[in-house]
């Protein structure tokens, strides 16, 4: 009985095997279901030109197709020839590639894409000057970090936006100090690049002593060192100063990009015996408010 239950068993499977293998084989030699569909798509997906900042902004509804690139100031807009990217099938009039005088257009050109079913839809591209919203000079107002103890929410603790100074006496000597940025030029890859400056301000007494704890905080390079922004992520990326390093930090702005907060997300080191507020920190920032 047991021998013929597994044979009756082992043909089912059999049978559900070939029964699949006859059912990829039929969609393998079917024609794609998509390949008589013709695309009704008519967007630019992206746009390039020469000293490019960062990703177009874009903004498609169903009444207006529009996209606006910002370009390092000084760009001739006489003559620009984008390189453009457009839905699958269709194609874009100028074409890609085709120069276009812009300057004579008040900074902007109207685009004409065309589907590959043949609609078409305008596009009105903008190009402007771009201005940095972190040129200039900022003063530290303060220097903080939020710190946790344990994962399960029943009996962690820490505390969030604690100031530095409460368990490292010497970054008081931060407030005060002046970050100078300012902007050189744009890479390929539409970050903007310039020279940072870090120096104790007329009300800085000194740079942080991090002492043991300079691995973990010390992320900031003093004196000069240059800097890239990037734009698809909002982040900064230092290099050099007083380490042959790269620190990348977000960058989060005020509503009137007057204040900046510079945040780095550090890894946690407790010590279970010692309970070190600073060992279980998990992030640290730099307040700046600018004032040139």
């Amino acid at each position: 009985m047991g021998t013929d239950m597994n044979t009756c068993f082992k043909n089912k499977i059999t049978v559900t095997v070939l029964l699949l293998a006859f059912i990829v084989a039929g969609y393998a030699c079917s024609d794609n279901p998509v390949d008589d569909v013709t695309s009704h798509e008519r967007a630019i997906i992206d746009f390039r030109v020469d000293n490019q900042v960062g990703v177009p902004d874009i903004t498609r509804t169903v009444n207006e197709a529009e996209l606006t690139v910002y370009v390092q100031s000084g760009t001739d807009l006489s003559n620009l020839a984008p390189e453009i990217m457009v839905s699958y099938g269709a194609n874009v009039t100028p074409e890609s590639g085709e120069p276009v005088d812009f300057e004579a257009n008040d900074g902007q050109y109207t685009y004409t894409v065309t589907s590959e079913s043949g609609r078409t839809r305008e596009w009105l591209v903008r190009v402007e000057f771009f201005e940095s919203n972190l040129s200039g000079t900022w003063e530290v107002t303060g220097v903080y970090f939020n710190y946790r103890f344990g994962e399960d929410d029943d009996w962690a603790w820490g505390e969030e936006a604690r100031p530095l100074e409460w368990d490292l006496e010497s970054a008081e000597n931060a407030i005060g100090n002046r970050f100078h940025f300012n902007v050189e030029g744009t890479d390929e890859q539409g970050r903007n690049y310039g020279q940072f400056i870090q120096e104790p301000g007329p009300e800085g007494d000194d740079y942080i002593d991090f002492g043991e704890w300079a691995y973990k905080f010390d992320l900031v390079p003093r004196g000069e060192g240059t800097y890239h922004r990037d734009f698809s992520n909002d982040s900064i990326i230092f290099e050099e100063g007083s380490e042959d390093e790269s620190r990348t930090a977000t960058m989060e702005f005020s509503g009137d990009e007057q204040s900046l907060r510079i945040p780095f997300e550090v890894e946690q080191d407790i010590d279970w015996d010692v309970l070190d507020n600073l060992g279980a920190a998990d992030r640290f920032w730099y307040e700046l408010e600018k004032i040139e």
